[in-house]
């Protein structure tokens, strides 16, 4: 039996700004959308070994852009984060055709990482409530 791996996250993000007190943030965070990319192989096998292959078997990533805006002095008063994040998962047309133990362990592997991929979004959305607040 294959076990398939849950990997590292590829979506990470860190930013910082040096912010005036009275500098408006105007938050904008969409929910995942979640695309999925082709699992190759014909057998259980072959599309965990596929999988293993990737760097990353899922990934979140948040896709953010930012606007500012600048009073008068060329300060900036307001910043606009806007983020349209999404979530890449595995989609193998051989799922369908499992039984037993495999159909069961790769149902089990795809709410792993989309469970696992949500957090990534909700630390996103911590982190950039937590930068509205700094």
């Amino acid at each position: 039996m294959v076990v398939f791996p849950i990997r590292r996250n590829c979506g990470n993000i860190i930013f910082s700004a040096t912010m005036e007190d009275n500098m408006k943030i105007i938050l904008k965070i969409s929910q995942p959308k979640t695309v999925n990319y082709k699992v190759k192989g014909k057998t259980y096998t072959e599309a965990a070994n596929f999988l293993i292959s990737r760097p990353f078997s899922a990934c979140y990533e948040a896709n953010p852009s930012f606007k500012h805006k600048f009073d008068n002095a060329g300060n900036t008063n307001q910043i606009t984060i806007t983020a349209k994040p999404t979530i890449t998962m595995p989609q193998w047309p051989g799922a369908s055709k499992l039984k037993g133990d495999e159909k069961k362990h790769w149902a089990a592997m795809i709410k792993a990482l989309a469970k696992h991929e949500t957090k990534h979004h909700k630390n996103f959305e911590a982190d950039v409530k937590q930068f509205k607040k700094a």
